[in-house]
């Protein structure tokens, strides 16, 4: 399974994820100002770790798990989000 995280959100706590993880998980670093990069990326990623999903996000089929650690929903889409199952 892989994990994606935006490169603007890596600020070294993510590097923590692996240690409390007891199943086998992939983590990359996305650069989100590279939308070929970013696109590519997200098209394989299972979950994800941002503090943002704008509406201009590439799709992400098998996106089961998306996290948004910050608080507040101004910087969220909710739309563009996929719904499960899909």
């Amino acid at each position: 399974m892989k994990l994606l995280i935006k490169n603007t959100d890596n600020d070294g706590r993510f590097a923590l994820i692996p240690d409390f993880l007891t199943t086998s998980w992939t983590t990359e670093v996305a650069d989100s100002s590279n939308r070929e990069e970013l696109a590519r990326k997200i098209l394989d990623a299972d979950a994800m770790v941002s503090m943002n999903w704008p509406t201009d996000m590439p799709p992400a089929p098998r996106l089961r798990l998306l996290q948004l650690p910050g608080a507040g929903t101004d910087s969220n889409a909710m739309s563009s989000v996929p719904a499960p199952g899909r």
